[in-house]
């Protein structure tokens, strides 16, 4: 039995052939990445500087990565045991759901206990704040 070149189907095997699909996920990957980073920045002028962990708004405007833009836990507890009204205070808890889903979560339940399902909480947002939650939420990748 031959089995040379003349034996192949003409498709490419092996490693040769997953080249193409890694470097095309890869791609889609990398654009997804900078569509979340595109839309967090556009969360981050919403919500408010001060509740993340930057240092100017040329700072954020150079940030390359979104762990350069992490949320600031304290600041946020803080902001929410102060009368924020239910948009903006919904809006630091579903953002820092997108950081970490369970702390998320736990402030939303903790400060809006009325609120109990995404639909609820989305009521509450306006155009703007649900077009940032739906571009991060349709491209995010694991924190």
């Amino acid at each position: 039995m031959n089995t040379g070149d003349s034996s192949r189907s003409g498709a490419p095997r092996g490693r040769r052939g997953a080249v193409p699909v890694d470097a095309a996920a890869r791609s889609i990957h990398k654009h997804r990445e900078a569509l979340f980073l595109e839309a967090w920045k556009r969360a981050i002028h919403c919500a408010g500087l001060q509740f993340f962990e930057i240092r100017s708004a040329h700072f954020l405007e150079l940030a390359a990565h979104r762990d350069q833009l992490r949320p600031d836990h304290r600041a946020i507890r803080r902001a929410l045991d102060r009368d924020l009204n239910a948009a903006e205070g919904l809006f630091l808890c579903a953002l820092y759901g997108i950081y970490n889903a369970d702390e998320g979560r736990r402030l939303a339940h903790r400060h809006y206990p009325d609120c109990r399902s995404r639909e609820q909480m989305l009521d509450v947002f306006d155009a703007e704040r649900r077009a940032i939650l739906e571009a991060l939420l349709n491209n995010y990748s694991d924190w």
